[in-house]
Parts: structure tokens; C-alpha cells; sequence
């Protein structure tokens, strides 16, 4: 990491302030991150100082499921993460795809208890998380293949069952309450999806990268990156500094 200059500071109060905003309809979310502030300051310290520094770099989302997942699994702190760059992107990508129950292949970088509670309680912060994310992917998914809304609660029914067995199994759940002619297509289309997923974990890579149609509305916004750019300036006219003495 590199030292914390009076222009890193600023950055980490504005991704704070972001956490903040986006949480405003989220009060539990919101809670939980603001406990974890309180009780765990170094992890928190952590998550907050890897996203002013490097973004989404490692996680190529910014989203609060992405905030969540960082301040739970602990155990992918920075020097996990130099020695396997791609851990977060397969739990993120395992999360996102097969649901909350694929969290327990990760259980080596999270506490057992955290686990259990996370996975079991309905109201946990990573279940409300992961639910927030795929009310949105649900809907948008079944609204391109024309399937409705049916009696105003298929969409959370549909996003429920997708957040706790995954996209596949999800779907599979609820297929008795979607027309047979657009549940075909819709259950081929996802299996596709998945499976082009997991064909890009297997592939080596140099970094990690989560595939763009996973979550294509939670990339940075401007303000957060020229403050990066003008981190990295910074850092460079340090740099030259100490060359120069």
C-alpha cells in the first residue's frame, strides 16, 4: 500500500460518504457496516483504504453487495489477494450466480460463526445484500423475455428463490407460475449465462475480472476516479521528490 498522504484521506471520506448515500434506503446495511467500523476497525481500515487506492480493481464492483462480501470474508485481505489475485472474483461470481449457499465453498475466509449467521438468519446483511442486487437482475432478465409481473409478486418471489439457490435452481422453483412458452426460453438463456460464467473462471488470467453483464451498474463513478488520478499524480511527484533529496 502506499503511504496515507492528506489526498488518500479525502478519497477515503468520499468512497465513505458514497457507502453512506447508497444506504440511505438500507438502514440494516448501513447498521452492519457501521458495526463493523466500531468493532473491527482494522477490517474495516482495510476495505475502506483498498477502495479509495485501487477501486474496483480487485473486485470490479462497487456495489453494496461487493462492500458487504469484503467486510464479511476478511480472510481476502490484501496479501490473499497478491497470491490469488482471482479469489474475490470467484466468490463474487459464485454469489451472484449460484446464490447464498455457494458461500460456504469460500468458509476458509470467514469465521465460522459469521457464516452461519450470515447464511441463516433471513435478515442478515449479506442476505439482504445479495436480495437488493438481484431485484434488480430478476426483473430486468424476465422483462426481456416479455414475462410479467404476475399479481404484483413474481418479480420478489423470483429474487428471493434466486438469492437463496442461485440463478439456475432459483428459476427452476418458480417455474409453475410462468407460462411454459416464455419459461423455456428464459431457463435456456440462464444456462447459458451460467455457463459462460463458468467458463471464464476456468480460463487464466492475470488479474481478476467479473464479467460486464454481471454488474454493469456498479462501476465507479467520475468523482471517485479523477480523486484516484490525482492520487496516482501525487504519488508520482512524491516519488520524484525523494529521487531528487
Amino acid at each position: 500500500m502506499i503511504e496515507e498522504t492528506h489526498l488518500l484521506k479525502v478519497i477515503k471520506e468520499h468512497v465513505y460518504q458514497r457507502w453512506e448515500t447508497a444506504c440511505e434506503k438500507q438502514p440494516k446495511i448501513w447498521e452492519f457496516i457501521k458495526k463493523v467500523n466500531d468493532e473491527s476497525k482494522e477490517d474495516f481500515e482495510m476495505v475502506l483504504r483498498r477502495a479509495a487506492e485501487y477501486g474496483s480493481e480487485y473486485t470490479k464492483s462497487s456495489s453494496m453487495l461487493s462492500i458487504v462480501l469484503q467486510l464479511l470474508f476478511t480472510g481476502i485481505d490484501d496479501d490473499c489477494l497478491l497470491n490469488e489475485p482471482k479469489v474475490f472474483a470467484d466468490l463474487w461470481n459464485s454469489v451472484t450466480n449460484e446464490g447464498i449457499a455457494s458461500c460456504d465453498r469460500f468458509k476458509q475466509y470467514i469465521s465460522e460463526d459469521d457464516l452461519k449467521e450470515q447464511m441463516n438468519e433471513p435478515s442478515s446483511s449479506l442476505i439482504l445484500a445479495l436480495h437488493l442486487y438481484y431485484q434488480e437482475k430478476v426483473p430486468e432478465l424476465l422483462k426481456q423475455h416479455h414475462i410479467s409481473n404476475s399479481k404484483n409478486t413474481l418479480y420478489n418471489l423470483a429474487a428471493e428463490s434466486v438469492t437463496q439457490h442461485g440463478w439456475i435452481s432459483g428459476i427452476q422453483a418458480i417455474k409453475g407460475k410462468i407460462p411454459p412458452n416464455k419459461y423455456e426460453p428464459l431457463i435456456k438463456k440462464i444456462r447459458e449465462m451460467v455457463s459462460s460464467i463458468s467458463t471464464s473462471l476456468e480460463e487464466p488470467s492475470p488479474c481478476p475480472r467479473i464479467p460486464s453483464s454481471v454488474d454493469q451498474s456498479s462501476q465507479d463513478t467520475s468523482g471517485t476516479t479523477n480523486l484516484r488520478k490525482l492520487l496516482i499524480k501525487n504519488r508520482k511527484f512524491s516519488e520524484i521528490d525523494k529521487e531528487e533529496k
